[in-house]
């Protein structure tokens, strides 16, 4: 699948900015994972040795979005089992299309 024009653009202009900065580091992509909980049933996998409380931990929306805020990362992928688990997925989504994020769900396995 082609990455859109528009996409490019940005990411063309973000590069340049960067290297007019002289910076030598800066981040591309974020990998978010806004919740600990998954529902694949990998064999070995360790997160269903933790306790319940904390595989019910899920971070706000204004803690997701503060999080990609302060990297300043241009993408974010939000993985971590399976994203779509989490109660308030299309409101984070919605607040960092907002930001002008591209956004990937990513659906990897934990294991």
């Amino acid at each position: 699948m082609p990455i859109p024009v528009r996409q490019n653009l940005r990411m063309g202009s973000y590069l340049m900015r960067q290297k007019l900065a002289r910076r030598e580091k800066f981040p591309l992509i974020v990998e978010l994972e806004p919740l600990f909980a998954c529902n694949l049933a990998c064999p070995g996998c360790g997160k269903i040795q933790y306790p319940t409380e904390i595989l019910r931990q899920r971070l706000s929306v204004d803690e997701a979005v503060g999080a990609i805020e302060e990297s300043g990362a241009p993408m974010v992928s939000i993985a971590g089992g399976e994203p779509l688990l989490h109660p308030n997925i299309t409101e984070m989504v919605g607040e960092l299309i907002k930001r002008k994020r591209f956004v990937y769900l990513s659906r990897m396995p934990c294991c």
